[in-house]
């Protein structure tokens, strides 16, 4: 979970947007990452301003559950997951705290 602190167009993969979140809470997989900010990357919108491609279209200083996958170099997501608002996603929230903690 955390808050987006900058977004802008990725500078390695143009047809990405790299987002830049300063991390509230890490959930399983996050364990090594022990940087309090992270980079997660998405699709970018097509140039007539729609989203395709299951482009997630983060807002600046949004608070989201973001499920990403790959590794701490390239964590990637999109709309086709289940990255969503903290304040829409407070179930799911409470389903990871109480798997979380149970292992």
């Amino acid at each position: 979970m955390g808050r987006v602190q900058e977004k802008r167009t990725n500078p390695l993969k143009k047809g990405d947007v790299e987002v830049k979140f300063l991390v509230s809470r890490k959930m399983k997989g996050f364990d090594e990452v022990q940087s309090k900010t992270v980079l997660v990357y998405t699709p970018k919108e097509n140039p007539v301003g729609k989203i395709g491609d299951c482009a997630f279209e983060f807002a600046e200083n949004g608070e989201y559950v973001v499920f990403a996958n790959g590794s701490p170099a390239y964590f990637k997501t999109s709309a086709c997951t289940r990255t969503e608002l903290l304040e829409n996603a407070l179930m799911d929230v409470q389903r990871m705290i109480r798997l979380y903690s149970s292992e």
